[in-house]
């Protein structure tokens, strides 16, 4: 069913646009929504445009969340008004950010290292101290003059245009 939309002003304070019911059963797979059409145009259309004023909304106030799970509880993908997106931590089996046809991509092993992954492994981190190659640190540059101490090997800048390798020497 094709329902015509065009041109409607929603009450203040209420749902714009609710659709509820939507299940699918035994092989089904149907979309939810499916906007289709076609582009023969010198001109820059955009396909789907969402604009909002924002006044007065609360700090935390999200542009779209994607949720999934028992009852559509756990969100999977949000945007917030700045434009900022937000994904789970993910994993090196299962990165956050991926790019399509492998297992190759970005996750965030904590809330403070953001990791890389290839073939399903783990294979460069970027750490508050720098940036460490595998999964266990083995390799580190640091900007600090003492980083890790689980680095077996590491470069740090040991004064102005002296690089250092290794643990710190005397001078």
């Amino acid at each position: 069913m094709t329902i015509p939309i065009s041109g409607f002003t929603a009450a203040a304070n209420s749902t714009a646009i609710g659709m509820t019911g939507y299940s699918l059963t035994g092989s089904a797979a149907n979309a939810m929504v499916d906007l289709a059409g076609t582009l023969n145009t010198s001109g820059n259309p955009i396909a789907l445009k969402i604009a909002l004023t924002n006044t007065a909304s609360g700090a935390t106030t999200k542009f779209v969340s994607f949720l999934a799970g028992a009852a559509g509880a756990t969100e999977i993908v949000s945007i917030n008004l700045a434009g900022v997106i937000e994904a789970p931590l993910g994993s090196a089996t299962a990165p956050s950010y991926k790019l399509a046809g492998g297992v190759l991509g970005m996750y965030g092993r904590t809330s403070t290292i953001l990791a890389f992954a290839t073939g399903s492994t783990e294979r460069m981190r970027i750490v508050n101290s720098g940036v460490a190659i595998g999964s266990t640190m083995t390799y580190e540059w640091s900007s600090a003059t003492d980083p890790s101490a689980g680095s077996d090997v590491y470069l740090s800048r040991r004064a102005a245009a002296v690089v250092q390798l290794g643990a710190a020497d005397a001078a």
